[in-house]
């Protein structure tokens, strides 16, 4: 679509324009959406799920998805959104 609409070819990256925009790419919007269901998940009101979610956290798993996205789920919600559009900004440059 940004392609097409600000008419870059095919071998150039947007990626520096999504963020201009103020926007997220596809795979940062996924980190994004997935940090946000288990900081949710974790809160949640639901008993069995927190308990499912803090085993899932101390999980292998979590822990290569929070390093490798560079990614704190203690903080808040807007410092979470925050940490993965610093993320997406720092693969613009």
């Amino acid at each position: 679509m940004y392609r097409n609409i600000f008419g870059f070819h095919k071998w150039e990256s947007v990626r520096c324009c999504i963020n201009g925009l103020g926007r997220l790419d596809f795979e940062h919007i996924y980190v994004w959406l997935r940090s946000k269901f288990l900081k949710g998940n974790l809160n949640g009101e639901n008993s069995v799920i927190n308990n499912l979610m803090r085993t899932y956290r101390l999980s292998k798993a979590a822990a290569k998805f929070c390093f490798n996205n560079c990614i704190n789920l203690d903080v808040p919600f807007h410092a979470l959104k925050q940490q993965v559009h610093v993320m997406f900004q720092s693969t613009c440059i």
